[in-house]
């Protein structure tokens, strides 16, 4: 019997997460493509737009022969496979095991904070549920379809417009926005000009960018795109448009891999995970904080849209290997690389655990995972490309050297020590137990087990680090999609009782562990001032104003392509801003790598010197020998002529202020506007201003 096509056709949402991998991952293969080639922005639109026709030409064609297929693979699914039957007995035995097994690590890890002996716990209770899913019954039982009605898409519509409001209205500033909005403005402002070529930040000719790496996004050029098609600032485009645009992807991404793991409650899991992400903000690197509040950040877009999205893009191809589902799921990887580097190695992560989760056990297994495996053959062979480049650049991995240590770091970093910790912990422990059979119930197995095994085992962290992760170890927790399986764990009560006469108390239960959650295990919520969050009309996202408008104040004062000086808050955000000028060091911080490697480590002292001059409230000869710098004013005079600087942001509340006064005054420059906590100071002298014209010409 054949259903209407009506009946057939997939949801809206489902549809519009396909068409947003796809997109992204075309416009990220011609970034690449351009970027190899030297092009610049102009010809990366115009090669995207003759590729976006040829792949509008395909679909159209193609989209009959593939309708036929996609309808029969939405109506029917695979079995669940094992290898010999098992009784009920046995079963409840071993999530019995496997609870006291999880339980008593929890307990013991709470006490002790001992990684090791939380990985071997962790190992053991998930490897119990491993073999009650290699060994439950072979019977068939087809998977369920989704349970498809009008309210419930309209209510996931109404949770991601809900996103998208809360998005715009969060403001809780990036610094790294100094580097990433850069990337757009100087694509925007320079659209001719080679991208993601050189240094933007410093206006030094010649400058590396900071990290090769990063040759490998197309996010940022994207916004470029935008702002440069739109004449809209590149710093809203981000803050603005791709937020708002990626908030509404959430909970359509966390749709789509819900309908395959709890068909019946997928809207309940939808909603409980995103009230995860909003109810906790205890961590800076908590998976909360790299949601709504960060929604434009590339890694932001990447943990919470595609990493979900290849979870199930893995699950399908696990389910039916078709080529589409084989092409969406290297769609997916590509898009990921795009929004961060560190896509490399998670994205592909991702869509096998996805595979893993979801494939059936036969003769044919090996072959599937093959298959699947080339699905991340563009993006390994990317990170084997960049791989020796960034071997200088990346620190020795000295701090792992005893196992576990990298494990406990990433634990912390991410999970904290606090409540949040243990039910985070507990989720990925125990949820599978709150679960008889079906889909969650192996992802909840599958997933964590592999991913701590593989990449978490405590006694291969040097290896992981050396060739897969990089300095950034703790960034391996994003193997554990934790806020799923607190999804899962939190709707648990709705699949253990599926009587009809019981899903009133069930659906009680679930409302009140989910409220229960938020209220009680959280220190804060990622919307709290605590936080660093502040709610409020729509604006960019600079959460201490003052200083964005004191750049602005000493970029509109200051010469074109001019050199500046200003305090460190403000020189973070100079870059961000079109028709840039070039501090001498755009953070304290970061980004200076590219300076220290081509002009060495004396004229990075002398660029931090000239910024902690009108910045600090310290005497800065206790900082800086003085020796070497001698009097304040006159080193701070001799830098203002050795970096030809035009214009100056001084902090009043600087220790030095008065003598860089005088050294300003001494060096023709002339107090252009004063505030009550900084003054801008511009050269007006002659043959300053004849040198800066020159300069400035050559530069530009």
């Amino acid at each position: 019997m054949t259903l209407p096509r009506t009946a057939n056709r997939r949801p809206l949402s489902d549809r519009i997460c396909d068409v947003v991998c796809v997109a992204a991952a075309l416009w990220t293969l011609c970034c690449h493509l351009v970027v190899a080639l030297g092009g610049s922005l102009h010809h990366l639109l115009g090669i995207t737009g003759v590729v976006a026709l040829g792949a509008m030409a395909i679909v159209w064609r193609a989209r009959r022969s593939h309708r036929e297929a996609t309808d029969k693979q939405g109506l029917s699914a695979a079995p669940e496979h094992a290898s010999a039957p098992i009784s009920l007995a046995a079963s409840s035995r071993l999530r019995l095991a496997g609870i006291v097994v999880g339980v008593c690590t929890l307990v013991v890890y709470a006490i002790s904070r001992d990684a090791i002996a939380l990985w071997v716990g962790a190992v053991a209770a998930l490897a119990l549920g491993a073999i009650a899913l290699l060994t439950q019954s072979r019977q068939a039982a087809p998977m369920e379809p989704p349970v498809r009605g009008r309210r419930r898409e309209l209510a996931l519509w109404a949770l991601a417009f809900g996103c998208v409001v809360l998005t715009l209205i969060c403001h809780r500033q990036d610094w790294d926005d100094s580097f990433y909005v850069n990337v757009a403005v100087a694509a925007a402002d320079h659209p001719d000009r080679p991208i993601l070529a050189h240094d933007t930040l410093h206006g030094v000719a010649g400058l590396a960018i900071y990290l090769p790496l990063y040759r490998v996004h197309s996010y940022e050029v994207f916004n470029g795109a935008v702002s440069y098609l739109t004449g809209i600032p590149a710093i809203y485009c981000f803050h603005w448009i791709s937020a708002g645009a990626a908030a509404l992807l959430v909970p359509l991404g966390l749709a789509r891999l819900f309908r395959l793991l709890t068909p019946r409650h997928w809207l309940w899991a939808v909603a409980a995970v995103l009230i995860v992400l909003v109810a906790a903000g205890d961590v800076y690197r908590w998976y909360g904080n790299y949601a709504f509040v960060r929604m434009w950040c590339g890694k932001s877009i990447f943990l919470s849209v595609f990493m979900p999205l290849a979870y199930a893009y893995g699950m399908s191809f696990g389910r039916a290997p078709t080529a589409k589902c084989w092409l969406m799921l290297a769609a997916v990887q590509i898009a990921s690389v795009g929004c961060t580097s560190s896509a490399i190695w998670a994205a592909p992560v991702a869509a096998i655990l996805g595979v893993a989760s979801a494939i059936r056990l036969d003769r044919q297994t090996v072959q599937r995972v093959g298959i699947a495996a080339l699905s991340s053959a563009y993006v390994v062979i990317l990170g084997l490309a960049f791989k020796g480049e960034m071997a200088a650049f990346v620190p020795p991995t000295a701090a792992l050297s005893e196992p576990g240590m990298g494990l406990s770091v990433a634990l912390t970093k991410v999970l904290g020590d606090g409540p949040l910790a243990i039910c985070a912990l507990a989720a990925v422990l125990l949820t599978w137990t709150l679960y008889r059979t079906g889909p969650a119930r192996r992802f909840a197995i599958v997933v964590p087990l592999i991913a701590l095994v593989a990449l978490m085992n405590p006694f291969l962290e040097t290896d992981v680090a050396r060739h897969i992760v990089g300095s950034t170890f703790w960034r391996i927790m994003w193997a554990l999609p934790i806020p799923i399986l607190l999804g899962l764990a939190l709707i648990a009560p709705l699949q253990l009782q599926p009587a009809q006469r019981a899903r009133v108390p069930a659906r009680v239960i679930t409302s009140i562990a989910v409220v229960l959650f938020a209220l009680l295990v959280p220190r804060q919520s990622t919307l709290s001032r605590e936080n660093g969050n502040l709610l409020a009309t729509p604006h960019a996202k600079v959460r201490w104003g003052a200083y964005y408008k004191w750049a602005t104040d000493l970029h509109d004062s200051a010469p074109p392509n001019s050199y500046v000086v200003a305090p460190w808050l403000v020189s973070l955000w100079l870059p961000t801003i079109h028709d840039q000028v070039y501090p001498l060091l755009a953070r304290c911080d970061h980004y200076f790598q590219p300076l220290l490697a081509t002009r060495g480590s004396e004229d990075l002292d002398s660029r931090r010197f000239m910024h902690d001059v009108v910045t600090s409230s310290h005497d800065l000869h206790a900082v800086y020998r003085q020796d070497r710098i001698g009097p304040i004013a006159n080193r701070f005079r001799e830098g203002l002529d050795d970096y030809q600087v035009d214009a100056v942001c001084v902090s009043t509340d600087a220790t030095h202020f008065d003598e860089v006064r005088r050294a300003l005054v001494s060096s023709g420059f002339e107090l252009r506007k004063a505030r009550r906590q900084v003054e801008t100071w511009v050269r007006v002298d002659p043959s300053g201003l004849q040198v800066a014209a020159t300069d400035a010409a050559q530069r530009d």
